[in-house]
């Protein structure tokens, strides 16, 4: 058998050639020079690269001028940090020496007040003795320091009068007879030597003058109590120039002339006086440290209570 070989022939117009060939030249223009292993996806990687390094260099930019800045206000800083000093040491300065202008003056205007001081006490009538139908015999007259001794019905006493530092009146309360000796406390914190010493009959009013009365109200307080409170509060406005004081308590009490320590352990103990060159010290008697006003206040009550 005799092979036969056919031949499938396709037409093609002229102008569908040249239509195809038109196209092909179009979009070799419009792409430009194509790779066979083109992809459209690592132009977009490309771009996305572009973006980050221009952040990159953005952040790194901004880092490098946020470091200048703190630099700089660091600088500014110590400056300023250096001008406070110095201004801090010259208001310390500055308040020494009004520190002890002040020590100076003060103790000057106790002096002069004199060094020692006679302070008079009325006290009020009590209840009883209105009810005997007494009557008081001592009176404020006018000014500060004047005491007048009336004359009794019965022209036994004549009126006399006094001078003193100053003279309170039965009205007068707790609180005023303390504005006269609060400046003493303040004296005493500066190294001077300060006493108050209570003296007059048996229920003449002495220890309500010192210590207050029953009631322990603070309207009641006496002079102990109030100097404690006076005592820590002038310390504590000066601990930021002064350090290391500390403040010990002792307490005596003369009773038919026999001097017994209240701060001791069981209250009753009897110490003895020696006299020398410096003046005289209390040969064993117990010291207690107070560390605040309320130690303070409850070391005054407990030895108060001891008294006979």
């Amino acid at each position: 058998m005799k092979r036969q070989q056919v031949y499938i022939l396709t037409h093609t117009s002229p102008q569908t050639y040249v239509s195809r060939q038109s196209m092909m030249i179009t979009s070799l223009i419009n792409w430009g020079p194509v790779s066979p292993s083109f992809d459209p996806n690592d132009e977009v990687e490309d771009r996305v690269r572009s973006e980050v390094e221009k952040e990159g260099v953005g952040t790194e930019r901004e880092e490098l001028q946020a470091e200048k800045d703190g630099e700089a206000e660091k600088e500014d800083l110590k400056v300023e940090i250096e001008v406070l000093k110095r201004t801090n040491l010259e208001l310390r300065k500055t308040l020494q020496s009004e520190v002890q202008l002040r020590k100076r003056i003060h103790n000057e205007l106790q002096d002069a007040k004199g060094k020692i001081r006679v302070f008079v006490r009325i006290r009020p009538i009590s209840t009883s003795e209105i009810e005997g139908g007494c009557s008081c015999v001592f009176l404020k007259d006018g000014g500060e320091g004047s005491l007048v001794a009336l004359p009794d019905d019965q022209k036994r006493l004549e009126m006399k009068n006094w001078d003193f530092n100053c003279v309170f009146g039965g009205v007068d309360g707790q609180g005023t007879v303390f504005e006269e000796v609060k400046g003493l406390i303040a004296s005493a914190i500066d190294g001077h030597n300060v006493c108050l010493f209570a003296y007059g009959q048996t229920g003449s009013g002495k220890t309500h003058t010192m210590f207050g009365g029953k009631g322990g109200t603070a309207a009641e307080a006496g002079i102990a109590p109030r100097a404690a409170q006076e005592l820590f509060q002038v310390l504590e406005q000066k601990s930021s120039m002064t350090s290391g004081q500390v403040c010990s308590v002792q307490m005596y009490e003369l009773y038919n002339d026999t001097l017994f320590d209240l701060q001791g352990r069981d209250g009753g103990t009897k110490v003895t006086v020696k006299f020398g060159v410096n003046g005289a010290t209390v040969v064993g008697a117990a010291s207690v440290v107070a560390n605040n006003k309320d130690e303070l206040l409850e070391l005054l009550n407990k030895g108060s209570v001891r008294r006979r």
